[in-house]
């Protein structure tokens, strides 16, 4: 996969992850909303390619603040919630059978006590009982890495994110950290890239574009 900006001669490629750095605040400001505007599908200046064919960036792609994680993430849930429900179909019929039919008794025992007509949807109050219940992605990990690890494996496993834009990662991550995010990004085949406001250690995983305050282009 590839990923080119407009304003950039560099090719960021997934054989690394890809770090993008702004010294100019504006240019900051700039390719981050860039990136955003990317993902909502309302601008085209970064544009990915797989094997010649153009990919939608707003379908496959996340941008990530490591340091305010949104484990509550609405499309995070919605997948789990739906998830959990097929198995529980397919593994777990017999039960799922029992709930139904338990939940489907009650119901019409209570329309036999109501004083208006009621309706409900009798066919899997699976999906809505585990709503009931608050299911959820689990998000009381200790450290700011644990959770990051936690929230990328949900949107891989449920939501089918190939690429993984971050904020900021460096600043907020020890070098450690940073290894074995890496690890993670390149054994799930997740293409990266950081956007980056200030100069850290170049690690060796990574392919590194500097705009300079005089907005320069530099490669290293």
């Amino acid at each position: 996969m590839k990923l080119v900006h407009v304003s950039l001669q560099s090719c960021f490629t997934d054989e690394y992850v890809n770090v993008l750095q702004a010294d100019d605040p504006r240019a900051f400001r700039n390719f981050y909303d860039d990136i955003k505007n990317s993902l909502c599908g309302e601008s085209d200046v970064f544009i990915m390619s797989d094997k010649d064919e153009t990919v939608n960036l707003s379908k496959v792609a996340i941008m990530i603040d490591p340091i305010n994680i949104n484990t509550a993430d609405k499309k995070i849930n919605t997948k789990l919630i739906a998830q959990l429900a097929d198995v529980a179909q397919e593994k777990f019929a017999k039960e799922s059978a029992n709930i139904n039919d338990g939940v489907n008794k009650l119901l019409c025992d209570l329309q036999t006590e109501s004083s208006v007509e009621i309706d409900w949807d009798c066919e899997s109050p699976i999906a809505a009982l585990l709503k009931a219940f608050g299911v959820s992605l689990k998000c009381d990990h200790a450290s700011h890495a644990e959770r990051l690890f936690a929230f990328l494996t949900a949107m891989t496993e449920l939501c089918s994110i190939k690429c993984v834009f971050f904020v900021n990662l460096k600043s907020c991550m020890t070098q450690g950290e940073l290894s074995e995010i890496y690890k993670f990004l390149r054994y799930n085949k997740i293409f990266a890239l950081t956007l980056e406001s200030s100069l850290r250690d170049k690690l060796e995983e990574e392919f590194r574009v500097i705009v300079d305050k005089d907005l320069c282009e530099i490669v290293g």
